[in-house]
C-alpha cells in the first residue's frame, strides 16, 4: 500500500479528486483517505507541520495499514540560486539539519527510493534531484542558507521529509519527497511563499499522480 502526505489539504487536490475513494477516515482531526490510483491502493492524509509531527502522524498510518512506500508531497525553500521558483526537486537523499547530536553521534543521510526516483524522472525530464534537508524552522535569512548549503551541499529544505525518511526506513518502507519550490529561503521567504504557493502548489501531486495511474509502485 502506498501512503501519500502533505503539509496542507490543497495540495493533495490532484490525488484525492482522481483516486477512486473507499473510505474517509478522521485521525487526530486530519482526514484521511483509503482507495486506488491506477492499479495501486493509496492512502492520503494532509496536516503536518514540522518534525514531530511529520513523524508521529506517518508512524501512525505505517501502523494502521500495510504500508510500503511513503511520499511527500509539498513546497520547500531552494538553497542554491541555480533552483527558480516552480522547480521540482525530488530527494535522492534526506537530512536533519538541526539534530542534536551527543559528542561523535553519527547523523547519517537516509537514501530515498533511487528507482521509483529514476522513474518519474524517465516520465518528467525536468524534475531535479538531490538532497533535501530538513530542521524545525522557517529559514529567511541568505546568509544562514548558504552556510546551510556549504555544509550539506543540498539543494533544497524543508520542516518534514528527513524525519519522514527516518520512521519510513525504520518500518521498512521507501520513501520520497516531490518538493515544489516556492521562496529561496532568503529575507523575501515569507512574501514569496504567499506569493506562489497558489500558483505551484499542486504540481508535486500533479506529477506523483500521472506516474502512478500507469506505474504499480512495489514495496
Amino acid at each position: 500500500m502506498v501512503l501519500i502526505m502533505s503539509v496542507f489539504e490543497s495540495e493533495l487536490e490532484p490525488i484525492t479528486e482522481t483516486m477512486v475513494t473507499f473510505e474517509t477516515k478522521t485521525l487526530f482531526d486530519r482526514e484521511t483517505k483509503r482507495g486506488l490510483l491506477g492499479r495501486n491502493e493509496i492512502v492520503t492524509c494532509a496536516g503536518i507541520f514540522g518534525k514531530v509531527e511529520s513523524a508521529f502522524i506517518t508512524q501512525k498510518l505505517i501502523d494502521d495499514y500495510t504500508i510500503n512506500n511513503v511520499f511527500l508531497v509539498s513546497g520547500a525553500g531552494a538553497l542554491t540560486d541555480e533552483l527558480q521558483i516552480g522547480d521540482v526537486v525530488i530527494g535522492e537523499a534526506y537530512h536533519e539539519y538541526d539534530k542534536r547530536l551527543k559528542e561523535n553521534e553519527p547523523n547519517p543521510a537516509i537514501r530515498g527510493d533511487l528507482e521509483t526516483l529514476s522513474s518519474i524522472k524517465n516520465q518528467f525530464p525536468g524534475v531535479k534531484r538531490g538532497k533535501i534537508i530538513s530542521g524545525d524552522q522557517i529559514v529567511s535569512e541568505k546568509l544562514f542558507r548558504d552556510e546551510l548549503y556549504n555544509r550539506y551541499r543540498a539543494l533544497a529544505l524543508d520542516m518534514d521529509s528527513a524525519v519522514m525518511a527516518k520512521v519510513a526506513h525504520v518500518n521498512g518502507c521507501k520513501f520520497l519527497a516531490l518538493k515544489i519550490i516556492l521562496d529561496k529561503s532568503d529575507e523575501r521567504t515569507s512574501d514569496d511563499f504567499n506569493k506562489n504557493f497558489s500558483e505551484y502548489n499542486t504540481v508535486p501531486a500533479t506529477i506523483l499522480c500521472e506516474f502512478l495511474k500507469n506505474q504499480f509502485v512495489a514495496g
